[in-house]
């Protein structure tokens, strides 16, 4: 049988979205018959992985592949093909896994292709994915066009798991139930000043905070204590909160895909620089309403909340959302990479 080699990490300084993209393009592989192991550099990537059994721990530094980490994913390799999702890899890395053979896929989504060095990394390998929803499509195709690397661009990529597709209602009232996330981090206090900032902009709205893996959250830092709002700790699914929610203010991660699918309204906050230009092109899209500053002011946030509030202003990005990232990118992963 064939075998699907997924090398990916996760954790407290990476988080949880490459895993959670992962996750989503394994189980599509599964639906085609192909098993998936996950080869992660430390215990923490694999503790956040559901099934330990079809993991292997190689210790490896996550933010500096080189070509001997390479050597160790060619030990574990019989049949099928790599899909490689780091933000340490080399090209040493990755010419090492050429010379070996193997198949190998690579999501690159900007922290290496960054657009405003005017620079692009051509990687030695098979496929390529950045699904990114300001990718310039043409740019990147034509960078790889003389390699045979077939190049997968744009949003309708995105691996989103199936079990968000859709789940969203369209608006048919106010805004009154908000969910906030941060996903498994929370740097410099984001969940908070963003729950406040929530308050502020809907005082009699219900507010369903995620607090995340790694982070904590202080109801005390700003005062506002906890009235109409309730703290989710160790939520693993999502999607039954996004079914709920009027409006959902995220962080401009892999979250975006996840609520562009589910068709949920949608305001992107950036927390971490590489966000920046994810909350742009959402923005653009025309995905939904997002800050475009990673020192955003609470008063600027709840500006773009009020502006977003209106019902027929909530439907069109919940069109234009499920339009952009219709939900099926993993599948489209698993049948470039297994052919």
């Amino acid at each position: 049988m064939r075998e699907l080699l997924i090398r990916v990490d996760g954790g407290s300084s990476i988080g949880s979205g490459h895993i959670s993209r992962c996750l989503a393009i394994a189980k599509e592989a599964e639906k085609l018959g192909v098993l998936s192991r996950f080869l992660v550099s430390t215990d923490e990537s694999c503790a956040m992985l559901p099934d330990r059994a079809r993991a292997s721990i190689l210790g490896s530094n996550p933010f500096n592949l080189r070509g001997s980490d390479a050597d160790r994913i060619v030990g574990f390799w019989q049949s099928g093909a790599l899909l490689v999702d780091s933000y340490g890899v080399s090209f040493p890395f990755f010419q090492r896994l050429r010379d070996s053979g193997i198949r190998t896929c690579y999501i690159d989504d900007d922290y290496l292709f960054k657009t405003e060095r005017r620079e692009i990394l051509r990687w030695p390998v098979d496929v390529l994915v950045d699904y990114r929803f300001c990718v310039d499509r043409d740019r990147l195709r034509g960078v790889y066009a003389e390699t045979g690397a077939e190049v997968l661009a744009g949003p309708e990529f995105a691996p989103v798991a199936e079990r968000f597709v859709g789940v969203g209602r369209n608006p048919t009232s106010g805004v009154s139930n908000i969910l906030v996330t941060t996903g498994s981090t929370n740097p410099a206090g984001s969940l908070e000043r963003i729950v406040r900032a929530c308050r502020m902009a809907f005082p009699s709205a219900r507010v369903k905070a995620t607090v995340g893996r790694f982070a904590h959250f202080d109801a005390g830092m700003y005062g506002f204590g906890q009235k109409r709002v309730k703290l989710l700790h160790g939520v693993s699914d999502l999607a039954p909160l996004m079914r709920e929610a009027d409006l959902v203010v995220s962080a401009a991660g892999t979250t975006l895909y996840e609520l562009c699918a589910a068709g949920v309204p949608s305001f992107a906050v950036p927390i971490v620089e590489n966000q920046l230009e994810n909350a742009r092109g959402f923005a653009e899209a025309g995905c939904g309403g997002a800050l475009l500053d990673l020192n955003w002011a609470e008063k600027e946030l709840v500006e773009g909340l009020r502006s977003i509030a209106g019902i027929e202003v909530r439907r069109s990005f919940c069109s234009r959302m499920r339009s952009v990232v219709p939900g099926d990118g993993a599948r489209k992963i698993v049948e470039a990479l297994l052919g």
